[in-house]
């Protein structure tokens, strides 16, 4: 198999995985932009790849997080260091990586992080800079510098667990807005040491994921948006690699299985070399200095072929000493047909805790689908501080087998304090979001700084939020609400003359292009073009359908309502007037949407073209007489000219004025033959080519006339 780009994703989701999924994506103010560390910093020297991970033991994972952002991830399949790849990795250069994209203005700026490295035709592509990747404890921390943006990823990992955590903080290090952020993850998988997989998604839960029958048991390897995304793919690793690069991902799943049909009408095992991929869009523009704040988890799972399964919380619960908290499970039904007469049972490590399933303990689950239970667990009120909790949900069915997740608790000393943010905005929140530990009677003030583009509408849950003070006395749950400010749209307007230069009477053509680049839709737009009166026979064409509100030399349109990233190109044809002087004249259109007003210019520059001479008609003259020569000239500039006469051939004479338009000259006494030319030169200096005229100067006869008849005095 050739080297493949993709790589691979797997998280587990748990109730507060749950609970943090409903959440809109955060907007975090993290490092100042004038941070030395940002951009113009030179590039991370060359170091060796950072290891989380890699102790023997079976279902372990060990993670390879490179410079580039490149990520390998492999699985110890024998318990004793039978190291198994679940990443393509054609040797030491795992598919596996992140794609960050932004309109800059209007077209896509790519920047990959390892992987995803050839643009199909969305716009640049470009390797994000790193500028630091190192490893502290369970954590890998590496940032790049990817245009106008600063990423931070934060890989952890805990040796045991079947999953790893990633974080991204992705920040605006300029000093204006950026809009269209969109940041995808994903791999080429190859679970089993093999390509193939079927592809599988789970909406309730934001996994999507691969999955393969490997001697009996069914393998899953799935990435988790805890952060929820705005599409997925599931599929062949070289489709959805190429929808990355382009931008969007269609949120399909080939899930291609041994009961199903797949490609070619085959029914083999997972028929499809698979790769999948999230795609997460911030709503709106990225603040200066702000902070986009995305969270995914990345699980393997082992469990019998087509049951049922269990994901548990992934982040552990807090619970001081004589407390309960509700733990909330997922239960999945993989499969084509409902799992009927399912039993919940709980076990926990800490036999003096308690811990009971909360309603029905026999449950259906839906073909393809997902429901929650919710376990209560109560510590007791001598429980040690930091003291931990294995609680785990078993899901039994006499059709498809058991599966069982463990969520942690861990006691705390004190009351628990919940900070949860919520609505279409975003800000920072004090104390930020998660769970917190107080001792009883802490007065705890919260805080709530909303981006400039969100409005701070207030503290929900307890009573107590209300006010921004919380007494703790029990456990309480407070919210910040953030609405998304009305913004005015983002426009994108460019105008563009053809040729330039021209030449006076030339043919030309503008070309004006707009675009809602925003993430709004625009509305009342209008569109003004006040045309130069040097231009004649006007016309236009358009992309859009346009109502005329003015015509002639200005124009004025009413365009259709502009959702986000749409727009249309108008094209204006006519022809300069000549003459026309030489110079630049600039042409500018006007764009007003919802009262947001941009403009655009295109400057035109017409040329100064030579003039053209004109000597006359050849002229025959007698023998000593008085000759005019009449010269005379044309300029598309309109220009006034200066004349130039030159004697060529023939006997030489003298012109009254060499100067002027209509110099004369006395002819010579005898026959000759003689040539001028003539050029002109316009007040730019630009001259003529030279005209010739053709002087015969021939000996005349004058015969006298006698009538008949006539008279004479």
């Amino acid at each position: 198999m050739n080297t493949k780009p993709f790589q691979m994703l797997f998280n587990v989701l748990a109730i507060l995985a749950l609970a943090l999924a409903l959440l809109p994506p955060a907007a975090r103010a993290a490092v100042p932009i004038d941070d030395p560390g940002l951009a113009g910093r030179a590039p991370l020297a060359p170091r060796a790849p950072q290891i989380l991970g890699g102790t023997n033991g079976l279902g372990n994972l060990r993670i390879t997080l490179y410079d580039s952002g490149r990520v390998g991830i492999e699985r110890d399949a024998t318990g004793s260091g039978g190291w198994q790849t679940v990443v393509y990795d054609g040797g030491g250069d795992p598919d596996k990586g992140s794609r960050l994209q932004y309109q800059n203005p209007i077209s896509n700026t790519g920047y990959y992080f390892g992987y995803y490295s050839t643009a199909s035709g969305t716009g640049s592509q470009n390797l994000a800079t790193p500028v630091s990747n190192n490893t502290a404890g369970n954590t890998i921390v590496s940032v790049w510098i990817a245009g106008n943006t600063r990423v931070t990823q934060t890989t952890t990992y805990n040796a045991g667990d079947p999953f790893v955590r990633y974080d991204w903080d992705i920040q605006n290090i300029t000093g204006a807005p950026i809009s269209g952020l969109r940041f995808f993850h994903g791999q080429d998988t190859f679970l089993a040491g093999g390509d193939n997989g079927a592809g599988f998604w789970i909406n309730d839960l934001k996994i999507i994921g691969v999955r393969k029958f490997v001697s009996g048991q069914e393998q899953r390897w799935h990435l988790q948006g805890v952060t929820p995304p705005y599409a997925y793919e599931s599929n062949d690793y070289q489709q959805v690699q190429s929808n990355v690069q382009d931008g969007a991902l269609p949120s399909t799943v080939n899930a291609c299985l041994l009961t199903s049909t797949c490609s070619g009408g085959a029914t083999i095992p997972e028929d499809i070399d698979n790769g999948y991929a999230l795609e997460w869009r911030y709503a709106g523009n990225l603040a200066p200095g702000a902070v986009w704040h995305i969270t995914a988890y990345e699980r393997f799972i082992v469990q019998p072929a087509e049951s049922i399964m269990v994901n548990a919380p992934i982040s552990p619960t807090l619970i001081p000493q004589g407390a309960a908290a509700d733990l909330v499970y997922a239960i999945v039904n993989p499969t084509n047909s409902a799992i009927n007469n399912v039993a919940l049972t709980v076990s926990k490590n800490q036999p003096t805790w308690s811990a009971a399933v909360q309603g029905a303990t026999t449950v259906n689950v839906p073909a393809n689908s997902s429901i929650t239970a919710t376990v209560r667990v109560t510590v007791p009120t001598g429980a040690s501080i930091g003291a931990t909790g294995f609680i785990t949900l078993t899901a039994d069915s006499a059709a498809s087998g058991a599966s069982s997740d463990k969520a942690t608790v861990i006691v705390t000393e004190g009351i628990v304090l919940t900070i949860a943010r919520a609505g279409t905005g975003d800000g920072v929140v004090t104390p930020t979001v998660g769970m917190h530990s107080y001792p009883s009677g802490t007065v705890v003030t919260l805080g709530a700084t909303a981006y400039p583009t969100s409005t701070f509408e207030g503290w929900s849950g307890d009573a107590d939020c209300a006010d921004g003070s919380v007494t703790m006395t029990a456990n309480k749950a407070c919210t910040a609400t953030f609405t998304l400010s009305a913004q005015p749209p983002s426009l994108a307007l460019t105008k563009t003359a053809s040729p330039s230069p021209a030449k006076p009477g030339e043919a030309i053509t503008y070309t004006i292009a707009f675009s809602n680049s925003g993430a709004i839709t625009a509305t009342d737009v209008t569109i003004s073009d006040t045309l130069s009166p040097n231009i004649t026979n006007p016309h236009y064409t358009s992309t859009v359908n346009l109502i005329p509100l003015a015509g002639g030399t200005v124009y004025a349109w009413s365009a259709p309502d502009l959702a986000p990233g749409e727009g249309g190109i108008i094209t204006i044809t006519g022809v300069l007037t000549k003459p026309l002087a030489a110079g630049v004249f600039t042409n500018t259109v006007t764009l007003a949407v919802s009262g947001t007003v941009k403009t655009a210019a295109a400057p035109l520059t017409v040329l100064n073209v030579a003039p053209v001479a004109n000597a006359g008609v050849d002229q025959m003259v007698g023998v000593g007489r008085q000759a005019t020569l009449h010269g005379s000239g044309t300029d598309d500039n309109g220009d006034t000219l200066a004349y130039g006469w030159k004697q060529t051939g023939g006997l030489t004479v003298t012109l009254s004025s060499p100067m002027a338009q209509s110099p004369t000259f006395t002819a010579p006494s005898t026959a000759a033959v003689l040539t001028f030319t003539l050029t002109v030169t316009d007040t730019g200096g630009l001259m003529s080519a030279p005209d010739e005229v053709v002087v015969k100067i021939r000996y005349i006869y004058y015969w006298p006339i006698i009538f008949k008849n006539a008279t004479y005095p």
